[in-house]
């Protein structure tokens, strides 16, 4: 009889069945039913599934029960996780990512796939799981260096080409990353939706490029249509682009509202939280994302002006910061703009006027391009609102001790935002006329001014200005 040790963390660090069982007595008495050179039947059948690819079999035969309860092994739930990616069983594959996010889960994750690739040194998919406990514990070289030793071996392999440019786009490396995608998603015959709506949130992450991300979203629906982020990326360049106001089934009721996109986003909103299930929270942290994006402010500033506390951002490094950025660029850029109007409408009424004189004191271009913002300012704040109205109605996030996500936290909902956004709308409203009365002073006049994005219909959100988060699939974005 030959004793062979199970893998406690590869089997999820499950200890002995019966308590007070010393663990050598435990693996004596189970060493009957072990399998030489194996960590149990059932990680034996998977790995050789795993070494086959046959990601159906992993799916739907052999790892069918597993879901993202901590009960199953986090070694179980990240290969059926990748063989649901490579289904298009996309919300499966998310969740179950998600679920590894939770306490010490990629300890185990990471010693069964050295294991493996030290065990299976040709091939290509060893190096694919483990270069993903790589990227998952933010080691992006390491990681990018073992997805190019899996491509080594098996040129072109789309699994491996969508997850190392994954890794290259958390590690900023953007070019790479869309080089990566691309490729993937060219595969026929393996057709990714993950590959696809990943196209779509590099542009989010580089912040331009609606009309390729509406086509990489819409294809990656096409292949998994209940796909929750890339409905959610599908909402979000819904926003941007200047075409979608145009588009839609001309069978389609007209959308009500005050902006026809505005609805059509929100609808792709909806659809993402009810497609998400227990993904959802990552949704609502996107949401902040989005606040914070649209004041200007980082997203730990927007739950503290949530929450009714001063984000800290004085009067005084606002304004230098917007017109230093001006003075090099010649544009107020519309971010530091927004971060200004945060921090005017939390300073004392005192700070007003004299923020009020030192805009004043600048050049008639600055107050032309001031105007703009303050116009674009308006329109964004209330299009933000009507965005998250139509994202649902029970649009809050649990914040807690530690930040988002936090189950005993403080529950920061809708009407929150609505009391920064009717302040806002004052503050905008103010430096609209604030422009428009120093650009009379000066002589320059008003047609400048009048050109603002002045209604919800007319407002697009500039390149370099997008309000959202990038969500890839394989979750390497999580902290």
């Amino acid at each position: 009889m030959r004793i062979v040790r199970i893998c406690r963390a590869c089997l999820g660090g499950i200890g002995p069945a019966w308590p007070g069982l010393g663990m050598g007595m435990f693996l004596m008495l189970i060493a009957p039913f072990s399998v030489a050179g194996a960590e149990s039947p059932a990680m034996d059948a998977v790995e050789k599934a795993v070494l086959a690819e046959d990601w159906a079999g992993i799916a739907k035969d052999l790892l069918a029960a597993v879901n993202e309860d901590a009960g199953h092994s986090p070694v179980l739930r990240l290969v059926k996780a990748h063989a649901c990616l490579a289904l298009n069983r996309n919300n499966e594959s998310l969740v179950l990512f998600l679920s590894l996010q939770k306490g010490d889960q990629l300890a185990p994750c990471e010693q069964w796939a050295r294991s493996l690739a030290k065990g299976n040194p040709n091939a290509a998919v060893a190096y694919y799981f483990l270069g993903d406990v790589q990227a998952r514990s933010k080691r992006w070289k390491a990681a990018v260096d073992d997805y190019s030793k899996g491509l080594a071996l098996r040129a072109g392999h789309p699994l491996l080409l969508n997850a190392r440019g994954a890794a290259l786009a958390r590690d900023d490396q953007l070019r790479a990353a869309r080089a990566d995608f691309a490729a993937a998603a060219r595969d026929k015959r393996m057709p990714l939706a993950d590959a696809r709506c990943n196209i779509g949130m590099l542009a989010i992450q580089r912040k331009g490029g609606a009309e390729g991300a509406l086509r990489a979203f819409e294809e990656a629906l096409k292949l998994s249509p209940d796909f929750a982020l890339a409905l959610y990326g599908r909402g979000c360049a819904t926003l941007v682009s200047p075409a979608e106001a145009k588009r839609g089934d001309k069978e389609e009721k007209p959308a009500e509202g005050p902006d026809e996109r505005v609805q059509r986003a929100g609808e792709f909103f909806r659809k993402a939280f009810d497609a998400a299930g227990a993904a959802a929270p990552l949704l609502k942290e996107a949401q902040v994302e989005f606040l914070a994006q649209t004041q200007g402010v980082t997203k730990e500033e927007m739950v503290q002006m949530l929450v009714g506390k001063d984000p800290g951002m004085s009067l005084s490094t606002s304004f230098n910061r917007m017109t230093d950025s001006y003075n090099k660029t010649g544009k107020v850029d519309q971010k530091l703009y927004n971060n200004f109007v945060s921090a005017y409408r939390t300073a004392p009424a005192a700070a007003h006027s004299l923020a009020d004189a030192q805009l004043g004191k600048q050049g008639m271009a600055f107050q032309q391009s001031f105007g703009k913002a303050a116009g674009a300012g308006v329109t964004h704040n209330e299009q933000s609102y009507h965005t998250l109205q139509s994202w649902g109605a029970d649009a809050s996030v649990k914040v807690g001790a530690k930040g988002l996500g936090g189950g005993a936290g403080l529950k920061v909902g809708f009407g929150g935002f609505d009391d920064v956004r009717k302040g806002n709308f004052q503050v905008h409203s103010h430096f609209q006329n604030l422009a428009a009365d120093n650009i009379t002073k000066k002589g320059g006049g008003l047609q400048e001014v009048q050109g603002v994005l002045a209604t919800l219909a007319g407002a697009v959100w500039d390149d370099g200005d997008w309000p959202f988060a990038p969500l890839y699939g394989l979750s390497y974005q999580l902290p």
